[in-house]
């Protein structure tokens, strides 16, 4: 789960509650996107992908199932993420295997990962990657 915390001095901290729990998942990316915050986390199946208007309240895009970056082209599907912003445009960065790796290979050869990118867009509120 990911959590909402704050902190007068960055020493001491409070916990605020939860942001987001339900499915386990790792390595949130929050940003702002066409008016409102998105978190993108690792559910190691794709990314959840999550909106909020005040960025303490989340609410689940497409429902508890739904899931972006789930069936990339080399196979597989996209794990630990980061955002970054180029003017007006949002990039997404994140690791995936590659072409002719093997998805369980015990070799180090077998198990290669590339990094990954696409366009971030808001499409009648929905976060899309391009």
């Amino acid at each position: 789960m990911t959590v909402v915390a704050t902190s007068p001095d960055l020493r001491a901290w409070r916990i605020d509650g939860v942001a987001v729990g339900g499915r386990p998942h790792e390595g949130p990316d929050v940003f702002e996107l066409g008016g409102f915050w998105w978190m993108i986390v690792d559910e190691w199946r794709g990314m959840g992908v999550h909106r909020s208007g005040d960025g303490i309240r989340w609410v689940r895009q497409g429902g508890a199932d739904a899931v972006i970056l789930d069936a990339l082209p080399a196979g597989g599907h996209g794990h630990h993420g980061a955002h970054v912003r180029a003017g007006d445009d949002v990039w997404f960065y994140f690791f995936g295997r590659a072409a002719d790796a093997e998805p369980h290979a015990q070799e180090e050869d077998g198990r290669a990962s590339v990094v990954h990118r696409v366009r971030l867009d808001v499409v009648d509120g929905v976060l899309v990657a391009r």
